[in-house]
């Protein structure tokens, strides 16, 4: 959760389609580790944000100037490595409903080829990868740094490339001749009509589109 200093320097959370910061002591959403926070009650700079990651291993606090942690979140029997600062899942149980939900849909096979696009850290690829097998292959593709590198971390022992590139440029100067299994998970601007129709060029036996926005989906 980020949380925002008023011009006192209390932290809180930003009023509805407001700029102005509501002072809080707790918050209905958070889970305890936060709420019990020291540093969720203590004074912060006027206008700083402060984001507090309660994740598998512990409580992450990370000021906007400063350096994230890597954090460590358990999906079943996998734990996998987030930047504290990053994107993930804010329910403590999406992440096993998700991927679950993604293993009934597409029905991965031994030694089926896996296209993870706007991968992440490789939540989908990390779950679906030991499926797959040894004979099988996974590109996962993820336009940020950071994320990309931990990507690599995370799909470790796997047949498994990451590439750090945008999907739609990726796509674009692709190589592949055909997949099996795509999985797209992109922002909530959704991936677009390039990325769809290049994504579908590689004729997929089943495509996953994970979206949290309805329009963009659409």
């Amino acid at each position: 959760m980020d949380f925002v200093a008023d011009s006192r320097g209390r932290l809180g959370l930003r009023a509805s389609r407001s700029h102005d910061v509501i002072a809080l002591r707790a918050c209905p959403l958070a889970v305890d580790a936060i709420n019990d926070a020291e540093e969720l009650r203590q004074p912060w700079q006027a206008g700083a944000t402060v984001r507090f990651a309660a994740s598998t291993d512990g409580l992450h606090v990370t000021p906007e100037d400063g350096n994230a942690a890597t954090a460590i979140e358990r999906v079943g029997g996998a734990m996998l490595d987030v930047a504290a600062s990053g994107f993930w899942q804010v329910h403590r149980h999406a992440a096993q409903q998700f991927t679950q939900r993604a293993i009934d849909l597409l029905d991965p096979q031994p030694g089926e080829f896996l296209l993870d696009l706007y991968s992440g850290v490789g939540l989908f690829a990390r779950m679906l990868a030991p499926i797959l097998g040894s004979g099988g292959r996974v590109v996962l593709v993820e336009s940020d740094n950071r994320a990309g590198r931990l990507a690599k971390r995370n799909l470790r022992g796997f047949h498994a490339e990451v590439v750090v590139d945008r999907v739609d440029r990726w796509l674009a100067k692709r190589s592949l001749a055909r997949v099996d299994l795509i999985v797209l998970d992109p922002p909530r601007a959704g991936a677009g009509k390039l990325v769809m129709t290049e994504a579908l060029r590689l004729r997929p036996r089943r495509v996953l589109y994970v979206a949290c926005d309805p329009a963009s989906l659409a």
